[in-house]
């Protein structure tokens, strides 16, 4: 008991669910029934298990080795064309070794993109669309891109827009008293260039505080397309509606309000900070053209569409770096928009797999249980597993009696009708212990694997149980609550 609740403790299992889901189940003793361990009776029936471990893909068993390796490739290759996680493709055949590219999460090299769109705050032909529809692409890209917004500003001391006694020639263009200015003459009347300046700062604010630290910034992508959508011509500038847009992406209104205002502001002749940087970033960047976009520093040539800006992403990865979303969708006959938006590329996009076990360490199976942990983690929720536990029927093998009393002594529960028996694991543990320890941990499962199909906390108690709970610790509750 000892072991097991250190198991129980290093995975975070609650002691306390897994007892009742036992007990639940039907218990071990007496002539009862237990309902989960006569589904895996039934299981073991219908897909004829013989030789441990045992491993199942979409169904079929698997013939051959059951080593990490071989399972995780068997995986991969149970995907429709097209479907495959993106660790498929970038660690099956990798040069580095397939433990280390699943760990690593790519083969070498460096597994990310650094990209930024220069761009203003206001609707056009070609701005609203990559704004609005590239959140897909972005959110799609995940850790392994990395976007900065930049917003294209005037230099108002540079073109004369401010006077010699520091006040704003430009009339309506400028804010800071002439010295950051947008003019452009395409938009209409209703918005002036000191407010396309003043949502500019907005909306770095906004990056600074959602986006800044991760690089994707969900809520900086999600006021943009609001705020373009609504937020147009005589609402431009429109308190309502940018609370509204606010309000809709989760912003915090306080926070870039101060954001604003701690940057420098916009009124007088003050410097402010952020539009500082975003001018030396234009002049670095020798931007001309909007929108325009840079991939890992160098100006993308060429169209801007979402199509576009995917693609040159996804051919800025080093071989074998590519996040699994470019694999999958660039030249997808779908069209790029639809697989990127569904994952995959037509087909379905999930192997499901059974490893065939008992809970016992062994040469073979001891690898398979603590080394597979990572590649499950890898494959995500492209892959759904199932452990499934190898018992023996006692009523079919003859372990009860007439009198429906325990015929097999210590190899058995419920009166004789689940059992276990193999030699090979020394006297300190029996048949009993086994039956047991399997339910235990397929109580652990409906708790903590069973919706989602990855089941880390179960994976970490079989960790900690298979190193740590041997032997005479096999059934010690101290050793189990640990784990």
């Amino acid at each position: 008991d000892e072991c097991i609740n250190s198991a129980f403790k290093s995975a975070g299992v609650d002691s306390d669910k897994i007892n009742r889901c036992m007990m639940d189940s039907g218990g071990l003793k007496g002539d009862v029934v237990n309902h989960k361990l006569e589904m895996e009776l039934k299981a073991k029936e219908e897909s004829q298990v013989a030789l441990l471990p045992a491993v199942q893909i979409n169904g079929a068993m698997v013939r051959g080795a059951t080593t990490p390796k071989a399972v995780f490739e068997g995986i991969c290759a149970g995907y429709v064309a097209g479907s495959q996680p993106g660790i498929c493709g970038k660690c099956v055949g990798c040069e580095w070794g397939l433990e280390k590219c699943v760990t690593a999460g790519r083969c070498g090299g460096d597994d990310r993109v650094e990209y930024s769109i220069w761009l203003v705050p206001l609707p056009s032909k070609i701005m609203t669309p990559l704004l609005t529809d590239f959140k897909a692409y972005s959110q799609a890209l995940g850790q392994q891109a990395f976007f900065t917004p930049h917003y294209f500003l005037y230099d108002g001391l540079a073109v004369g827009c401010q006077s010699a006694n520091e006040t704003d020639q430009c009339v309506s263009l400028c804010t800071n008293s002439g010295k950051y200015c947008y003019s452009d003459n395409n938009w209409g009347s209703d918005i002036s260039g000191e407010d396309v300046v003043k949502e500019s700062l907005r909306q770095i604010c906004i990056w600074s505080h959602y986006g800044e630290a991760d690089g994707i910034g969900i809520v900086w992508w999600d006021y943009v397309n609001v705020f373009m959508s609504q937020c147009t011509s005589k609402k431009y500038s429109d308190d309502e509606c940018i609370n509204s847009a606010f309000k809709s992406a989760g912003v915090d209104s306080d926070k870039i309000n101060r954001c604003m205002m701690d940057s420098g502001g916009l009124k007088g002749d003050v410097v402010n900070h952020k539009l500082e940087m975003e001018l030396k970033a234009k002049e670095e960047s020798q931007v001309a053209l909007l929108p325009a976009v840079q991939i890992n520093g160098a100006m993308v040539r060429g169209a801007t569409t979402p199509k576009a800006v995917f693609e040159g992403i996804c051919a800025g990865y080093v071989a074998g770096s590519q996040p699994g979303i470019c694999g999958k969708c660039v030249g997808c006959e779908w069209g790029l928009e639809k697989c990127v938006t569904a994952g995959r590329c037509g087909g379905d996009d999930r192997v499901e797999y059974s490893i065939w076990l008992v809970p016992l360490p062994s040469k073979i199976m001891t690898p398979l249980l603590t080394d597979f942990k990572a590649y499950s983690q890898a494959l995500g929720q492209q892959a759904f597993f199932t452990p499934h536990y190898f018992l023996y029927d006692g009523l079919a093998v003859g372990c009860q009696s007439a009198n429906e009393t325990d015929q097999c002594v210590s190899l058995c529960t419920n009166s004789g009708k689940y059992c276990y028996s193999d030699n090979n694991w020394g006297s300190d543990i029996s048949g009993e212990d086994v039956v047991k320890e399997s339910l235990r941990q397929i109580c652990i499962w409906s708790h903590y694997g069973e919706a989602d199909g990855i089941g880390i906390v179960w994976w970490d108690y079989v960790n900690v149980f298979m190193s740590q709970c041997t032997s005479k610790k096999y059934s010690d509750d101290e050793c189990i609550n640990s784990a």
